[in-house]
């Protein structure tokens, strides 16, 4: 797993929150937002719905897809079919409410962690 990388930029609060509002709120003249990976998680309803949670679907394969994040077609079809249910245990074991940016959910992206990067591997995913 990599260690995470924050770049200089981000060290200054002000500047950080503004480019985080550009990213995620910046208009397009569509209406919509001008970043697609401003979309990811809401994507389809979000995946804390009932229906979609602890699973993945198709449109989670879309959501990634606007992270520049592509998945190898034999992985899609892993995620999307999850036969063994190891998917399933992973997201399960994550909680709907974790905030990545807070310091409590490091041991859910730490090695061996439900959302560790080691399970990107598995799916056959590259950035």
């Amino acid at each position: 797993m990599h260690e995470l990388y924050i770049p200089p930029v981000y060290e200054d609060d002000e500047t950080s929150v503004r480019l985080l509002r550009t990213y995620f709120l910046k208009p397009r003249a569509k209406g919509d937002f001008y970043y697609s990976g401003a979309h990811f998680e809401r994507l389809g309803g979000g995946g804390d719905r009932p229906l979609a949670a602890d699973r993945f679907e198709a449109v989670d394969l879309v959501a990634i897809g606007m992270l520049k994040v592509s998945v190898a077609a034999h992985g899609a079809v892993d995620l999307l079919t999850d036969a063994g249910g190891h998917w399933h245990r992973l997201l399960s074991a994550i909680p709907r409410d974790a905030r990545l940016e807070d310091p409590a959910s490091d041991a859910l992206i730490a090695p061996g962690g439900p959302g560790s990067g080691r399970t990107s591997v598995c799916c056959g995913c590259s950035m």
